[in-house]
């Protein structure tokens, strides 16, 4: 039978896991997912996507929280924490830094402004 409003545990045979609740035999609600690279997303889903409010640990040791549209990083607000000691804090789209935003730079320097795509745009 299918999974349905319940909390269980799915394995592949790649070595993907996730644990968390489903809707309709789908990762649907909270859960975690554990990448066969070592990397781990928790936080919501929605139809087998990463979807809503999050945090990911990628296995090079960099960290996003924040909001997730449909598998991708996206929305208003999230912090992209890198391994290097720089932060970017701003608007995400299409799992780039899009909209407004600050990086800061472990050396102190922050730039600031709008975001296209990923590159810093202006001035």
């Amino acid at each position: 039978g299918q999974r349905h409003g319940s909390y269980g545990e799915m394995i592949w045979e790649d070595g993907h896991r996730y644990v968390g609740t489903f809707e309709s035999d789908l990762r649907s609600g909270q859960g975690t997912f554990f990448f066969q690279d070592g990397s781990e997303y928790t936080g919501d889903w929605l139809e087998n996507q990463m979807h809503g409010y999050g945090q990911r640990r990628y296995v090079n040791g960099d960290v996003y929280v924040g909001q997730y549209q449909y598998d991708q990083r996206g929305g208003p607000k999230g912090k992209m924490k890198l391994v290097n000691g720089d932060l970017y804090v701003g608007e995400w789209k299409s799992d780039k830094f899009h909209g407004i935003g600050r990086y800061f730079f472990k050396d102190g320097t922050v730039l600031e402004g709008m975001w296209i795509k990923g590159m810093k745009h202006g001035k």
